[in-house]
């Protein structure tokens, strides 16, 4: 049987068509692109011309005399040297071209050549960024930080730092510790203390250590660059000279011991002594009045001398186990004094016992009289006008006392006691603007005697910005209060109504209710917040302290009192001592889940691409990445209102919960758990000549499809199609 075959005109023509529509579709191609292949086939004919007339030269210079041919030479070699150069600068061009055409095919079609161009690019640059960062890390390689101090001055430690290049940023951080040996090191956050005031400045580079409450404490500071690697660090953690109050007040620190002289004399400032003296001679004069230790020389007992020359029997604190006690008018008139860490604004407490030492002609307990001064001003102000002498503090008395205002805020307080017995005094001061360090003078005065080197006893001094000890038959009632669970923000604001009632007021009766409020509040190194209130000199007995806590939304809330359910307690303040009540509120957040997912799709969305997000609740910032089909689940307290922003990528589209989002954020109150869906699209149309654009190619190709459909079928319909023909000619005949 013979086989059927096709028209071979047929599938010509067919081809013809197919061909021509490509044509048009070539047609179309951007015209940079045809400039480019143009150039391309140009510059190859050019090469290949060139190549012609080489050949031709070569045979013409066979011909040529020999002086003739080195002519040529020079000529030809002046001739490569410039085309080497043309040749440079059109390579350049073409690259330019091809990085351009490129960027375009990838922008177009997206192919998967170009986006693996563009992981290129991204790698290039990733290198560079890493170069940079090398360069300044090797820039910061001999930076250096030290600590200056000022306290004095502004209260401050100033970070000084050095070999960093000009426009660097760096982070500060500034650490602290009570004890640097045991390695306990806490990092110092920038807190407000007061209304205008931080522990620490903008820029970090000061710490404020009267602000910061670091008395004694150690600090050492750290210098990060912008992704957190130490760059430098203090070689050694320097510890504030200075204590937030008085040191040695009862001066029983050096011990003066069995067998030795019970009125030794020590050196200004001497270790154990802490205090500093304005006497000439540099001496300060202790008396021990302790009757089970003896003399050395006589003999007698401690006591029994203090009672024959000083006419004192104890020191001010015996009942406390104190046996000693100092005398301004060692071998002349003194003042002994101390520089005390203090903040502006707050009021400080300042507590003594003075007694009069009398003539040696007077009797045991006579009532002779000595008078002395409790001078207190600005350290700053003491060292400018350099009131180390007797001499010099007598000038600021005296300016003083005419109402001079040589020495701004500095105050003095007059004091005459008998020699009978001991007598307490007190005082407050308030610390003026500025003054950091405050100096407390104990200034000689008069005497009985009128001898200069003989007089003014001095014992139990007392100062800090806490209350005093109680008065006889009071005694004092302290608040402490512990918070745990809330943020820093709510901590801060966290107020507490207090209520104190005396329960024991007699007949059956309570007394009138003192009524408080506990602010304030710091964290402590267990990320806890602390305050504290003591109610001062109340009168002894029994009182029922009983609080309001607040509510916070988001949170529940355990309330003990002296480690006990409940939010009050009954507490006795006993007399002359300080009692304390513990509260601690426990808060625990409310919390529900908050679930991100993450959808990718359309014909151009990659399934693998990560897609950044930034997430904020409560003033606290999240960042993650989801793929298609990934998920991001938290928790936070009920009520917090939380920002969800996914950063742009390029060529998606992005619905949120099923709804276009142009800024794709999403923020709202979290009332309950919680999914947010974001979807990300991404479409291409493939370039098939279908389009508008592209109208004549569609045309072409189906008129091409038309004519195959046509020309395609087998011999005998073209047999009938002949003899249908003629037989139609033939009767039209």
């Amino acid at each position: 049987m013979k086989k059927r075959t096709r028209k071979p005109l047929a599938f010509l023509l067919t081809m013809l068509l197919l061909l021509t529509a490509g044509a048009q579709v070539l047609a179309e191609t951007p015209t940079e692109e045809k400039q480019v292949v143009s150039e391309v086939l140009e510059q190859t004919a050019q090469k290949e011309e060139g190549k012609a007339e080489q050949k031709a030269e070569e045979s013409q210079q066979e011909s040529v005399p020999e002086e003739k041919k080195e002519e040529i030479q020079d000529e030809k070699s002046a001739e490569q040297t410039a085309g080497n150069h043309t040749e440079q600068d059109t390579e350049q061009r073409e690259g330019s071209r091809e990085e351009s055409t490129g960027q375009t095919e990838g922008q177009t079609a997206g192919t998967d050549q170009m986006q693996s161009e563009e992981t290129g690019t991204d790698g290039l640059k990733t290198q560079t960024e890493a170069a940079e960062a090398d360069e300044i890390r090797t820039q910061a390689a001999g930076a250096t930080v030290t600590l200056s101090d000022s306290i004095k001055t502004d209260g401050c430690l100033h970070a000084e730092v050095t070999g960093i290049a000009d426009g660097e940023t760096v982070q500060v951080k500034w650490w602290k510790s009570a004890d640097k040996t045991d390695g306990s090191w806490t990092e110092v956050t920038r807190k407000k203390i007061t209304e205008d005031r931080y522990n620490i400045s903008e820029d970090r580079k000061s710490l404020n250590v009267a602000l910061d409450g670091g008395a004694r404490s150690w600090y050492k500071v750290q210098i990060l660059d912008g992704e957190g690697q130490v760059l430098a660090e203090t070689a050694q953690p320097y510890q504030i000279p200075y204590y937030n109050e008085l040191r040695n007040g009862d001066f029983e620190s050096p011990e003066i011991l069995n067998r030795q002289s019970y009125q030794p004399f020590y050196d200004s400032g001497a270790d154990g002594v802490v205090w500093k003296t304005t006497a000439k001679s540099g001496k300060i004069e202790f008396v021990s009045a302790d009757k089970k230790k003896l003399d050395g020389i006589s003999g007698l007992t401690h006591q029994e001398l203090s009672i024959q020359w000083h006419k004192v029997e104890a020191a001010a604190d015996a009942s406390g186990g104190g046996t000693q006690f100092a005398e301004l008018n060692a071998n002349e008139s003194g003042a002994l004094y101390q520089d005390v860490l203090t903040t502006p604004g707050a009021t400080l407490y300042w507590q003594l016992s003075h007694r009069a030492r009398g003539a040696d002609s007077d009797k045991y307990q006579s009532g002779a009289e000595d008078t002395m001064y409790v001078l207190i001003m600005s350290t700053e102000l003491a060292e400018k006008y350099n009131v180390t002498t007797q001499d010099k503090v007598n000038r600021v008395l005296s300016d003083i006392r005419r109402g001079g205002t040589t020495y701004p805020g500095a105050r003095v307080e007059t004091i005459t006691s008998d020699n009978i017995s001991w007598h307490q005094y007190s005082g407050t001061y308030q610390v003026q603007d500025g003054q950091y360090l405050t100096r407390f003078f104990f200034v000689a005065g008069t005497t009985a005697s009128g001898d200069p080197s003989v007089g003014n006893h001095l014992d139990a001094v007392w100062f800090s910005e806490t209350l005093p000890p109680p008065n006889p038959e009071n005694g004092h009632l302290k608040i402490q209060k512990t918070v745990r669970g809330l943020t820093e923000e709510e901590a801060t604001s966290y107020t507490l109504p207090v209520t104190i009632t005396r329960t024991d007021a007699g007949n059956g009766s309570t007394g009138e209710p003192i009524r408080i409020e506990l602010t304030g509040f710091k964290k402590d190194a267990q990320g806890n917040y602390q305050a504290s209130y003591t109610q001062a000199n109340l009168p002894a007995g029994t009182y029922q302290v009983e609080e309001s806590v607040p509510g916070m939304d988001g949170y529940t809330v355990r309330s003990l009192c002296q480690g006990q359910e409940g939010t009050g307690a009954r507490i006795a303040v006993p007399e002359g001592e300080t009692a304390t009540v513990s509260l601690l509120n426990e808060y625990t957040p409310d919390l529900v889940k908050l679930t991100v997912t993450k959808k990718v799709n359309g014909n151009m969305g990659d399934p693998s691409q990560k897609f950044a997000f930034t997430l904020e609740v409560n003033g606290e910032t999240k960042t993650f990445t989801l793929k298609d089909g990934e998920k991001a689940a938290f928790e936070f307290p009920r009520g917090s209102v939380y920002t969800i922003t996914e950063s742009k990528a390029s060529g998606y589209t992005t619905t949120i919960n099923g709804k276009n989002s142009a800024d794709r954020t999403i923020s709202q109150t979290l009332q309950s758990d919680t999914t947010v869906e974001y979807v990300n699209r991404k479409e291409a149309s493939v370039p098939t000549g279908v389009s508008d654009k592209a109208r004549p190619t569609g045309l072409w190709i189906l008129l091409g499809v038309f004519g195959a459909a046509i020309l395609l079928p087998g011999r005998s319909f073209w047999k009938r199609f002949g003899k249908m023909k003629r037989r139609k000619q033939q009767e039209n005949l």
